[in-house]
């Protein structure tokens, strides 16, 4: 029936979706019976629904150069240009700091990653490999780097102590 009819105004939900309502169900109904509030879990007498494995479709060359040209001069634009230059995961571009870049010999050094704790906090952990790993940064990256340490450093004097 969810799957027919569970989504907005109606429409049927895909397969993903359902897995994700099944699985949510299936926990809460696992943690009842171990807590000994219901005698038994109904999901188990089903058949989980499979989602379809699909084919990751990677941005095109295009596409990367008019996301960087819609973010120069915003936030994003170094974000977006170690992202695109060195497919970082979004947890370790996150938790980079200056002391990781190396302006002089064009590199980032990658060694923590950032992670959301259960608490709605974040927290600062090893990357997922446990390595840290040393990587060359482009001539786009490296400049967009420039550009966002010259801001902070600009906000950061304005700022006075308050920063």
């Amino acid at each position: 029936m969810l799957r027919e009819r569970g989504g907005q105004n109606g429409r049927p939900l895909s397969t993903k979706s359902t897995h994700h309502a099944f699985s949510l169900l299936n926990g809460a109904l696992r943690w009842g019976v171990r807590m000994e509030l219901i005698g038994r879990n109904v999901c188990e007498a089903v058949t989980a629904p499979v989602p379809k494995r699909s084919d990751a479709k990677a941005m095109t060359a295009e596409e990367m150069g008019r996301v960087l040209e819609a973010a120069v001069g915003t936030r994003w634009a170094a974000f977006l240009a170690l992202a695109f230059s060195l497919g970082m995961r979004r947890s370790e571009l996150c938790a980079l700091s200056w002391d990781d870049v190396n302006f002089a010999d064009a590199t980032l050094t990658v060694r923590h990653s950032l992670s959301e704790t259960k608490r709605g906090g974040i927290a600062l952990k090893t990357t997922k490999s446990n390595k840290t790993r040393t990587l060359p940064l482009s001539r786009v990256a490296l400049e967009a780097l420039r550009s966002e340490h010259t801001l902070q450093a600009k906000e950061k004097i304005a700022a006075g102590g308050a920063y």
